[in-house]
């Protein structure tokens, strides 16, 4: 998992005050206080349970919001937070 400059954490925590609108609740333990985790994650398609690198295959860049209490974890989308930007694939080699 790549590190986040400490920029990058601000631009998320803004990001998420900007579009998290509903009650911050944890649907697991009720409490309310959130930190989002140092790190850029990578989320793969699924193949049938192979690992392919390259060709085709999607790569998702992804941060989590982890509840400070119980642990529980939200996913979001590290393009659509501008975080880091979309690539294009690479031509075949």
């Amino acid at each position: 998992m790549a590190d986040m400059s400490p920029e990058m954490q601000q631009k998320a925590l803004a990001w998420l005050e900007e579009k998290w609108v509903a009650d911050r609740v944890c649907p697991i333990c009720n409490a309310r206080t959130w930190s989002v985790q140092n790190g850029i994650a990578e989320l793969r398609e699924f193949s049938g349970g192979d690992l392919i690198v390259g060709g085709q295959q999607g790569i998702y860049p992804a941060y989590l919001v982890m509840c400070k209490n119980c642990g529980y974890m939200h996913l979001f989308n590290a393009i659509a937070a501008g975080l880091v930007e979309k690539s294009e694939p690479r031509a075949e080699r």
